[in-house]
Formats: structure tokens, sequence, C-alpha cells
């Protein structure tokens, strides 16, 4: 019997990052869904990298650059989500 794995990566502390339009911090959270074996430090320290690069960015454009870095480095990315605080807007991208 063949079985599927998902691993679900998760920051345990939010990222504080500025909304475009208001130009107030926003607490966002980042999870990111694999269907394979992934080393966990490099993910978080990856998704870390890419939010700390550009803080000013929409929670869409967000999601779609984690999605596309960690896609582009290779792991077996297969969803990302991010969160605002109290899970008031949630967006997710899945391939």
């Amino acid at each position: 019997m063949k079985y599927k794995a998902k691993i679900t990566v998760k920051h345990w502390l939010p990222f504080l990052t500025v909304c475009p339009v208001t130009h107030l911090y926003e607490w966002i959270w980042v999870e990111a869904d694999f269907t394979g074996f992934v080393e966990l430090f490099k993910i978080r320290k990856r998704i870390k990298s890419n939010i700390t690069a550009n803080r000013e960015r929409f929670m869409e454009e967000i999601a779609r650059d984690v999605f596309t870095d960690l896609e582009a480095q290779g792991w077996p990315v297969c969803a990302v989500r991010v969160k605002l605080f109290c899970n008031k807007h949630i967006v997710e991208i899945i391939k």
C-alpha cells in the first residue's frame, strides 16, 4: 500500500508587514504545504528572506512570491497560505 504524505511548514511567530493602501502595520502568518520531504529550517529561512525583502506588499503578492520562490528552488510545494491576524483574511495558492 502506497501512502501520500502532506507536510505543512508554519512559522510560529508572525511577520510584520505594511499594507500598501492604508500604510498600517499588519501581522501575517505564512504556511506552506509540500508533497515530499523538505528540510524545515531551509524552508523557514527562505520564507523569511522572501517576506523581509519587501514588506509593503499585498497578501496576494506575498503568497504568489513565496510559492514561486519555493517552486523555483525545486521543493515539492503544493500550496501556500498567508493569514491575517485572527484569520480575518486568508489567501491560498494551490498548485
